[in-house]
């Protein structure tokens, strides 16, 4: 029997070969799938955890305990309680241990935590010494100047709830190395009262009777144990803990909860998305392996008639049949499960070491249950095979069988795909058989295209002979003629289906994840620096690009309301990466230089500064004129007075130099609640140059008071411009004192996105800045849309915000955006101007982290899941051409010997194919274009819900010709290997 198999195979090498690289592409696939998910969700988990800053990986457990008279012990005691009931492998755990306190200094009383901690001195830069004995201490460098005290100085500590007092030694002063490190992350150890924490040695708590003090045990959950390596969840391991510590009335803080819930939510969605893409491919190649059996029948049945008139049993035609199908099947397993493991290892990246073993091992299985789920196939296709008798083995014109196994297949498919459809539109979330509403969508389309194929084909056919068209009537009946091609046709249709849906998904899901991140950075490149002020930052970068063609300054305010973006715009458009939702990109750089602004004053470059003056009152009083470098922007201070009648007053001022010289930034008028000062003239001595003159200080428009509380009054007079304090008879409890000066458009140009701030109800549009002033600004633009700020935000001129008085510099991020021309040393450039870069951000790097998120590695594997299903269709249709091309050879020959010519039945036989194909091409395009609006199919989106730009098409122009070429490509290969050896016979 083995000799009859392998001889049956050598016969029909080209039909065993092509069901055997149709097992090795199920087996491929199948192989792939576990590999595919456990790599994919583990570099999805990978990328969210990588973005998650450090503080965001800690967690806290803290409980009141008296620390007694050994407070090391207590410490100890505390972490051995809570390490060995919340166990983290990996994790290196940080103690300590905190008490509110006052801090006595003189007269002066203030509340400050009092901690000791792990490894403090390891994780803050000291001036003077680390405490190392139970009086020493080390404060805060901040404090330090704010109490007036230094290295070496004693500082009473009094107790919360007593009278039990503490006299410590400042041994020195501490900066963090790193705010954002996970060492930090504790509220116990940042400023929360008065004083920022005072840190000293386990001791300096030692005494006797209990006090409110509170221990902690701080980790760092390692990045294995958030990701879910190995199938490890933390989240039960917490509520557990939470459970066993509540009783000894310790709290578990759980920052990380989001963390992991996010975490498990990716991994589910990857989970999901790639095993129902990979599953489709599964049983389109388990159905194409049925249909390739049932095409290669024919050239077994004589086999199968022969063995039967020999008088051979069922079971012995059984296994010559099967057999046949068992040995290419076997192999074609044995060669899919490496490939789909390297298919899938290229396609998903790597799997942790521990799951290497049991994913093969599961990818092995799946081969295995693939391999059996085909030969089940295969047999119940021979079982109808076996059931015939002799006369209808022998036949070479296939029996008319009854239609209606095929219609009621046909009709539960068409019923599944309307309920998928209708689940899908009903708004519900997709779940369940709505998830397969595309591929359901495509399936009908192809089933409905196919039952409409044979009838076409026959009245085209039918036409064309009578009319005399041989050629074309002939090929068309050919469709019509040949058992399997009406399923053949559906699968075609089905294959390009898929390609074109996930080459669409692809490309629609790159063009979002490149536009959205362009959207959140602004440019190709952004430096986040480490800089005094806006000042010094924008000098630096004019310094480090004069011409200005790829580096601009930018600040982000994310505290303000709205937020606010400040860019020197009049690099914006070489820069930054501007889209029509923005609007113009020259409307801000346009409104701010055509906004009528007075000419700059001229730059203070010497050392003296003299003051013409009038003091119209009998109190003295004196003027303080404040300046800003503006290459460092430091603050400078000329003093002025006292002013008594009318005066000339000479001051010194530093820091103002022909290099880098000083912008006149403000007045602050001192003295008598009632005072009156009309300034006449300021001119530097050395080198000589008029400053402000009779023009310039009559000019109100360049004067503003300050409009926090009750206003300095200001006015034009004598020729010179007057200062007079405010009576204040509103009850202000601190007068307005400052006046500044105006050097740039008034009021401010900003472009809004969004709705305007609430306080524009009420008041006049302004800039709200921290210590309540206001800045008057004017609306310039209102897009949809704003560059790293969003749908809510506002876009300033960095310059002119800086000239209009906002230089707070709390809570914002200096920035350099690089353009498209920026060269490969543009860090070292802005490094050597004074920036030093902390962070680099890039959209290339922001796109790959997003590419690793769930819909994006979906989209991934669906499009490898495409391709193999093109693949599976362009080998079934290999197969079913090759065993159809002897009765196909029979039946032109005969032809022949009736008149046909040569060049007619050449023609025939490649028509036949040729119009299948296209046809299939064409199905499956219609069935794609109609899932889109048919099932809502759309870009999948972020995981996030971030939709500020509209979505790209699901399928777009680009992505359905590639696939439409790609298809024609494959399936035109498969088609010539299989036609070409019949048109040559014929020839």
């Amino acid at each position: 029997m083995l000799a009859l198999i392998l001889a049956a195979l050598r016969v029909r090498a080209a039909q065993a070969i092509t069901l055997m690289a149709l097992t090795a592409l199920a087996a491929t696939t199948a192989a792939a799938l576990p590999w595919a998910v456990t790599g994919s969700a583990g570099r999805t988990a990978a990328a969210h955890v990588a973005e998650v800053p450090p503080a965001g990986k800690a967690l806290s457990v803290s409980g009141p305990r008296g620390a007694g008279s050994d407070p090391e012990a207590a410490v100890r005691e505390f972490a051995a309680l809570v390490g060995e009931r919340l166990p983290i492998s990996g994790a290196t755990p940080v103690r300590g241990l905190v008490e509110n306190m006052s801090v006595v200094v003189g007269n002066d009383v203030r509340n400050a935590p009092v901690a000791y901690r792990d490894r403090f001195c390891e994780n803050v830069r000291v001036t003077g010494a680390c405490p190392a004995a139970a009086g020493e201490v080390a404060i805060s460098a901040a404090n330090a100047r704010a109490i007036g005290v230094a290295p070496g100085a004693r500082l009473t500590l009094a107790r919360t709830g007593g009278d039990e007092t503490l006299e410590v030694r400042v041994a020195g002063t501490y900066q963090l190395s790193d705010p954002r490190d996970a060492y930090w992350s504790n509220a116990y150890y940042r400023a929360t009262t008065d004083l920022d924490p005072i840190f000293g040695t386990s001791a300096l708590f030692a005494g006797s009777g209990p006090r409110p003090a509170t221990l902690t045990y701080d980790v760092t959950v390692p990045d294995a144990v958030l990701r879910g390596d190995g199938g490890a969840d933390l989240r039960p391991v917490l509520a557990a803990a939470a459970g066993r510590l509540g009783g000894a009335e310790v709290t578990v803080g759980q920052p990380l909860g989001a963390l992991l819930t996010d975490v498990a939510r990716d991994r589910a969605a990857v989970r999901s998305g790639i095993a129902f893409a990979l599953a489709q491919v599964l049983l389109l190649a388990l159905f194409t392996i049925a249909l390739a059996a049932y095409a290669t029948s024919r050239s077994r049945r004589a086999d199968a008639a022969l063995h039967k008139l020999r008088g051979s049993g069922t079971l012995a035609t059984l296994r010559l049949t099967f057999g046949q199908h068992l040995v290419p099947m076997a192999a074609g397993a044995l060669a899919g499960l490496p490939v789909g493991l390297l298919l899938a290892r290229l396609a998903a990246g790597p799997v942790s070491a521990a799951d290497t073993g049991p994913v093969v091992r599961l990818a092995a299985l799946a081969v295995a249950a693939v391999l059996l789920a085909a030969l089940l196939a295969v047999a119940a296709v021979e079982a109808v095979l076996l059931r015939s008798p002799v006369s209808t083995l022998l036949r070479h014109v296939p029996l008319r069988r009854r239609a209606w196994p095929a219609t009621v297949l046909d009709t539960a498919l068409l019923a599944a795909a309307v309920a998928a459809i209708y689940q899908t539109r009903s708004g519900a979330p997709r779940a369940g058989i709505a998830v397969a509403a595309p591929t359901m969508t495509a399936v009908a389309v192809a089933l409905l295209l196919a039952r409409a194929l044979t009838p076409l084909a026959e009245w085209s056919g039918g036409a064309a002979v009578r009319s005399g068209r041989l050629r074309w009537g002939l090929s068309a009946l050919q469709l019509t003629r040949r058992p399997g091609y009406q399923r053949l046709f559906a699968f075609l249709v089905v294959a390009v289906a898929m390609g074109v849906t996930g080459a669409g998904a692809w490309v629609a899901g790159r063009e979002e994840r490149l536009a959205r991140a362009r959207v959140e950075l602004g440019a190709d490149q952004v430096l986040t620096v480490r800089v005094a002020n806006r000042t010094a930052l924008l000098s630096a970068v004019r310094r480090a690009d004069p011409a200005g063609r790829w580096a601009m300054a930018a600040v982000v305010d994310p505290t303000a309301h709205p937020p606010v973006l400040a860019v020197d715009t009049a690099r914006l458009a070489a820069v930054s990466r501007w889209r029509p939702e923005y609007g113009p990109v020259a409307r801000l750089p346009a409104a701010t230089t055509t906004t009528g602004a007075p000419a700059p004053l001229p730059l203070i470059t010497g050392t003296r500064l003299t003051l013409r003056a009038v003091n119209r009152g009998r109190a003295p009083l004196t003027l303080t004129a404040t300046l800003r470098n503006e290459t460092t922007g430091r603050l400078r201070t000329a003093r002025f007075g006292p002013i008594s009648g009318a005066t000339t007053i000479t001051a010194h001022v530093d820091g103002c130099t022909p290099d880098a010289g000083c912008r006149l930034a403000r007045w602050q008028l001192l003295g008598a609640p009632h005072g009156e000062v009309t300034v006449r003239g300021l001119a530097q001595a050395d080198p000589p140059a008029v400053i402000l003159d009779r023009d310039r200080l009559a000019d109100i428009g360049r004067w503003r008071s300050t409009s926090n509380g009750a206003a300095v009054d200001i006015r034009a007079r004598d020729g010179g411009l007057s200062l007079a304090m405010d009576a204040n008879p509103r009850g202000f409890a601190t007068p307005g004192r400052d006046v500044m000066a105006v050097d740039g458009p008034t009021p401010l140009p900003v472009v809004l996105a969004g709705a305007p701030p609430r306080q524009w109800r009420l008041d006049d549009a302004a800039v709200f800045l921290p210590d309540g002033e206001r800045v008057p600004v004017t609306v310039a633009g209102t897009p949809a849309l704003l560059p790293v700020l969003g749908r809510q935000g506002m876009l300033i001129d960095l310059d002119a915000a800086r000239r209009a008085g906002i230089d707070d510099e709390s809570g914002v991020a200096y920035q350099v955006w690089l353009g498209p021309d920026a060269p490969p040393t543009a860090a070292a450039t802005l490094t050597a101007a004074g920036l030093s870069v902390t962070a680099e951000r890039t959209v290339a790097r922001r796109t790959s982290l997003l590419a690793a998120q769930p819909p994006a590695v979906v989209s991934r594997v669906s499009l490898l899941a495409a391709g193999l299903a093109l693949l599976i269709a362009a080998t079934v249709m290999a197969i079913t051409f090759a065993a159809d091309r002897q009765p196909t050879r029979d039946q032109l020959e005969a032809l022949r010997t009736q008149g046909l010519s040569r060049p007619g039945a050449t023609a025939v036989a490649w028509a036949g194919p040729v119009a299948l194909l296209a046809a299939g091409l064409l199905g499956g395009l219609l069935a794609a274009a109609l899932a889109a609006p048919v099932t809502g199919l759309a870009t999948p989106g972020f995981p996030d819900g971030w939709a500020l730009l509209a979505a790209p098409a699901p399928i777009g122009p680009t992505a359905a010709t590639v696939t439409l070429l790609a298809a024609l490509a494959l399936f035109g290969l498969a088609g010539w290997v299989s036609i070409r050896p019949l048109a040559r016979g014929l020839r």
